[in-house]
Parts: C-alpha cells; sequence; structure tokens
C-alpha cells in the first residue's frame, strides 16, 4: 500500500516557521527529511524553499512506497538506488507522478502533446532528491560500513548518485543574462539610500537597516534569502 505524505510548516515559540514533512496517516514526522531540514537546510534555506524541497522529498517517498524500495533499509545496508531505479524514478516525475505519459490526437491529426514537467522545473526538482541522497549517503553509510571502508564507500555511492540524476537532467533555455550595476549606478545607490540622504525613498524608522542591508548584498554577493537568515540579537 502507496503511503501518502503532507508538508507541515510548523511555528516554533521563537516565531520561526520550520517546515516539516508528515505521515498523512498518523500525522508523525518522517524521520530522515526532518534530519536532513535540521541538519543541513534550516540554517541556510528560508523557510518556503524548504518546504517546497519537502514537498519534492515526499514524492521521492511515494515513489518508493510505490515500487516497494524500504529507503530506511537501504541505507542501513549502506545501499543506495541503482542507476535503473533513479532512471526509473525520474521518469516519473517528468510525467508529473502518473506511471504513463499522457498523450491526445486532436482534429485527425496526430499531434502528441506531452503532460510532463518543463525542463527547468524537472531539474530543479531532480536537484532537490539528488542532494538529500547525497546527505543521506554521507549521514547513513558510515554508520553501515567498517572504518577501514567508509570513504571509498561514501565516495562511490556519492559519484553513482551523481552520475545517475546527471545523466536524466534534460537540457533547457538559457537563463536571461543579468547585468550588474554600472560604478556610477552603484555610487548614485548607495547615495540615494545613505539615511541622511535628501530624498531617500523610506520611512525614518527602517533607512539604517536598509543601508546596512545594502552595503551588505554590495560587499558580499549575497543572496536575498540568505540575507533573511541571518539573526541579529
Amino acid at each position: 500500500m502507496t503511503r501518502k505524505y503532507l508538508c507541515h510548516r510548523a511555528i516554533l515559540s521563537t516565531g520561526e516557521r520550520f517546515p516539516v514533512l508528515l505521515y498523512d496517516s498518523t500525522l508523525e514526522p518522517v524521520v530522515l527529511p526532518t534530519r536532513y531540514v535540521i541538519d543541513w537546510r534550516r540554517e541556510t534555506k528560508q523557510a518556503s524553499t524548504v518546504l517546497r524541497d519537502l514537498r519534492v522529498i515526499g514524492w521521492f517517498y511515494q515513489w518508493c512506497d510505490t515500487t516497494g524500495i524500504d529507503l530506511k533499509a537501504r541505507l542501513r545496508e549502506a545501499k543506495l538506488l541503482t542507476i535503473a531505479e533513479i532512471t526509473g524514478f525520474c521518469r516519473w516525475l517528468r510525467a508529473r507522478r502518473r506511471p504513463d505519459v499522457i498523450g491526445s490526437i486532436s482534429q485527425g491529426t496526430v499531434n502528441l502533446r506531452l503532460d510532463v514537467l518543463a525542463p527547468s522545473t524537472f531539474n530543479s526538482y531532480l536537484g532537490v532528491v539528488e542532494d538529500f541522497l547525497m546527505w543521506a549517503a554521507y549521514e547513513y553509510i558510515p554508520e553501515a560500513t567498517p572504518t577501514a571502508e567508509v570513504r571509498d564507500t561514501t565516495e562511490t555511492a556519492r559519484e553513482r548518485i551523481q552520475r545517475a540524476f546527471r545523466s536524466n537532467r534534460l537540457g533547457s533555455r538559457e537563463a536571461r543574462r543579468r547585468l550588474a550595476l554600472t560604478p556610477p549606478e552603484e555610487i548614485e545607490l548607495r547615495r540615494v539610500i545613505h539615511p541622511s540622504a535628501k530624498g531617500n525613498p523610506f520611512k525614518a524608522p527602517v533607512r539604517l537597516r536598509n543601508y546596512a542591508i545594502l552595503e551588505l548584498m554590495l560587499a558580499t554577493g549575497i543572496r536575498r534569502g540568505e540575507l533573511l537568515k541571518i539573526k541579529l540579537n
């Protein structure tokens, strides 16, 4: 029987949003994805991104249940998915989690329209599952393998996972080119956003905060999601 999974965003006493993957029937957390979030994703990713990732991992667990794969048992035995199994999952995911790809014939002509994920979306989802399995390999294989063999076994599993997912990724259109600010534009931006500048577009209580945000982003190249995870005391 295929189990169902759901994503829940808990709100901790600190106000932090903490996404968690639950078994639909019992509302108990799925242990491995929960540890993955706590150990690997929580400190660097926004709650909305983690929630998206858990939704994809939930689909992966659903596929494992459908195909009779006990992921935790495999990991305890230092065995991950084979290349053929990963390819099977990729096909299932690409077909929007259906066993068969759907096509249609219209107006008397053969006009096959495949109802599948766009390449960019598909590749993004694959990256989530690949990262999860890579983390799981490092987390579980050392526990199931003699000390002398840990490094070789872990690296072999890592390379196999990367090779399998890389071979299933799809080509997509080149992303739109992003242009940086020119030096004069950067100088003008810094001038306008300075807390004491005339014409500063922000309200007085947040001018210093926004100025610090801008300077931090310009100095480090930090992304918005990473910036929002910085905690102040």
